[in-house]
């Protein structure tokens, strides 16, 4: 406690000494805004805290009601008779839903929890000030996984396989979160839109089909009421279609019938369109060509004119004549055209009536029906009607509730799936990592070196696999590679049988700077070292080094002695 308020009075002196920061005239004040963010933070933890004490408490009560649960179960197998299994199953129904609607409360808590952990997971900085994310706790994770998949068991136990379903409109027990869920589906359900859609389909009057509508939408009405509305609507729906199927039958309409009276009216409409079409462009080809005739007509009056002096007066004027009376006969079935179309307008005209008045007929007809329908469609319900509705309702909210748990383990196989997929893939990489870091040069900074004894028939082995070259030389082995562009070598005695001691194994590696796989295969095992002794670990390989130099050196000496 005393170390929180050294750092509190830390932060203080920061934020108190950062003056830029407490420019309260300024709208995006960074004091200000960090504060708040702060509180935010703080709030979000206290929150996730609460929650998770509300689990605890939760849970220990859960554990009280499944004995009680446990004592009916068992009561219910020992019962002889099925009217005292009966009896005992309607006394178990309480308990178990006041249960349901406890786990779904569970489901709610632990929800939240995951939505503020999400909010809370990366570190956030305001203007210089730093807020921690909050850190994961694997085996709260684990518990809470643990808490839904047990609740998921219960439900598919109770619910799909007791068939105990929970109803909303009881009195005696307080299911708020129950309601709450069946609240959230309902209004997804059943939109306005959808509402309408399905009121229009129902034989009932316009002021009975809005109050069923504000009913239904009414979201300050209680949910097991518009459960309950939109129960019956669906019962006149279901009345609707059976009423129209039945006068279908009466009438010897069936649906292919029905489907060829749509397709002849659509036929109707359509000869319409067209007919109309047809006469715009027929009525613009005869204006032209009756301007054509003005034109011709005029052209031939001054003809006349031109010729009433003439000598060859005569000759023009019967050539006049011959065209004049071409123009005639041309104006003549013009005329003939448009009295040919107007009859076929007519015609169409009365036949357009007679299906108008057909069409009025059966739309009499049906709206004598619909009011004799309404009737029944609005007729009370049977005792059994009744009982068969109100089950409906309570396996719609029980489905719900299934369907819940049922995304939710869907969620949680994905996710894990998805977490094992990327333990495979992070495992996969640190192969890969781990198979290149071998072919590197040994890392002096990060590992320490432990050498050890060798059998001479092992290292041999070793370094043949690793491809290093050797030649013989006199009673002792070569062996040499290219270091940083220059030939290096080592000789070595290598007498079968014998032990190659860790001091050689240290110089042969000092000299030709073999990979790590080679060194690990010449048993050499590797110490990982700390960020503070690697420095020291890099300084005592550089000393060993020289050491080893002056040895060698040393060695070469004495030989030559």
């Amino acid at each position: 406690q005393n170390k929180q308020m050294d750092d509190l009075e830390k932060d203080f002196q920061r934020i108190t000494a950062n003056k830029e920061a407490q420019n309260t005239d300024h709208d995006n004040n960074t004091l200000r805004e960090a504060a708040q963010q702060a509180i935010i933070r703080q709030e979000e933890n206290e929150a996730i805290d609460e929650l998770l004490e509300d689990i605890s408490t939760a849970e220990k009560n859960k554990a009280i009601a499944l004995k009680t649960i446990k004592k009916y179960d068992e009561e219910i197998a020992k019962s002889n008779t099925e009217e005292a299994s009966n009896i005992l199953k309607q006394e178990r129904e309480r308990p178990v839903i006041l249960q349901l609607n406890a786990d779904q409360e569970q489901y709610e808590r632990i929800q939240t929890i995951k939505e503020l952990k999400e909010s809370l997971k990366e570190p956030l900085t305001v203007e210089g000030f730093s807020f921690p994310e909050r850190k994961s706790k694997p085996e709260e994770e684990k518990r809470l996984e643990a808490i839904e998949k047990a609740n998921l068991e219960f439900a598919q136990h109770y619910i799909k396989e007791e068939g105990i379903l929970p109803d909303l409109s009881a009195q005696d027990m307080q299911l708020d979160a129950l309601k709450r869920l069946a609240i959230t589906e309902f209004e997804e359900k059943y939109t306005e839109a959808t509402v309408d859609k399905i009121l229009e389909e129902i034989w009932m009057s316009p002021v009975d089909r809005e109050l069923y509508k504000n009913l239904i939408l009414n979201t300050d009405s209680d949910i097991s009421n518009r459960l309950d509305v939109i129960s019956w609507v669906k019962k006149m729906l279901e009345r609707t279609v059976a009423f129209r199927k039945e006068r279908a039958k009466e009438r010897g309409v069936g649906p292919k019938d029905l489907e060829q009276k749509r397709a002849h009216k659509e036929r109707i409409l359509q000869d319409k369109i067209e007919r109309e079409e047809r006469n715009k462009v027929a009525a613009a080809t005869r204006q032209k060509k009756r301007q054509g005739l003005k034109e011709e007509k005029k052209r031939l009056a001054q003809e006349r004119k031109k010729i009433a002096q003439d000598e060859e007066r005569s000759a023009k004027e019967e050539k006049l004549a011959q065209e004049k009376e071409v123009l005639e006969q041309k104006e003549e079935v013009l005329v003939q055209e448009e009295i040919l179309e107007q009859e076929e307008e007519r015609t169409a005209r009365v036949k357009e009536a007679l299906a108008q008045k057909e069409e009025a007929s059966e739309q009499e007809r049906e709206r004598l029906a619909q009011e004799e329908g309404i009737l029944k469609v609005k007729q009370p319900e049977t005792t059994e009607e009744q009982e068969e509705r109100a089950r409906a309702t309570r396996e719609e909210a029980g489905a719900t509730l299934m369907e819940q748990y049922k995304i939710k383990n869907q969620e949680y196989i994905k996710k894990r799936n998805e977490e094992q997929i990327k333990k495979q893939q992070q495992a996969q990489e640190n192969i890969l990592a781990e198979e290149e870091e071998l072919n590197q040069p040994v890392n002096f900074e990060k590992y320490k070196l432990e050498y050890n004894n060798i059998k001479v028939k092992t290292f041999r082995q070793a370094m043949l696999r690793a491809k290093i070259p050797m030649s013989y030389g006199g009673k002792h082995a070569v062996y040499y590679r290219i270091v940083d562009g220059n030939k290096s070598s080592y000789t070595m005695s290598l007498h079968p049988g014998t032990l190659i001691q860790p001091v050689y194994i240290k110089r042969l590696q000092d000299k030709l700077k073999l990979n790590m796989r080679t060194v690990k295969s010449i048993g050499v095992v590797f110490r990982p070292l700390t960020s503070g002794s690697a420095k020291k670990q890099a300084s005592a390989s550089s000393d060993l080094q020289k050491t080893h130099r002056k040895t060698k050196t040393q060695q070469k000496t004495n030989d030559k002695d």
